[in-house]
């Protein structure tokens, strides 16, 4: 098992939350929603401590990289999400409705269309606008409600970032 590896399983799991965020509905016969997102917000944050903890494992210094995200790798009750999902029970999600931007924003996302999804090519040269209802898997981190697969996406870059500059 490689750094590498975990790394794409984090991957899949951000890929099926997008998917789950844009079809608005449970992906599986097995959970609503919310449990499906709690499952799979579990699964990427047990990929990212895998990732750390092959690296240590390598003899590579983690512990930088760990204090400055306690959000995800400090002890449940020090705020650590990845503790507190895998070991005291799924951090609570919500699936939730359009949770409007900051002032006269607009919400502006330019990730790749999950493979679950249909997909429209545009025509070359021209931008698409999607105005529809949007869903959200939110969790509580940190006394404040966050999208989760922002987080995830933010803390995957994070970890990209780290793994490159051990790598170099």
């Amino acid at each position: 098992m490689t750094a590498r590896l975990k790394l794409q399983e984090a991957a899949v799991f951000i890929e099926l939350m997008h998917a789950l965020e844009l079809r608005g509905d449970s992906l599986t016969h097995r959970a609503d929603p919310a449990t499906e997102a709690a499952f799979l917000f579990s699964a990427t944050m047990n990929a990212f401590y895998s990732c750390v903890e092959i690296l240590k494992n390598q003899g590579i210094n983690t512990a930088t990289f760990r204090h400055a995200h306690p959000e995800v790798y400090a002890h449940g009750n020090k705020g650590g999400t990845r503790a507190k999902t895998v070991h005291w029970g799924h951090v609570g999600t919500s699936h939730s409705g359009y949770i409007p931007p900051p002032g006269d924003q607009a919400n502006m996302y330019l990730r790749a269309a999950p493979k679950l999804v249909p997909y429209v090519k545009p025509d070359a040269g021209n931008v698409v606008l999607s105005f529809r209802e949007e869903h959200y898997v939110t969790i509580e981190l940190l006394g404040r409600q966050v999208k989760a697969l922002d987080f995830c996406t933010d803390q995957y870059g994070y970890l990209v970032a780290f793994l490159d500059s051990v790598e170099a």
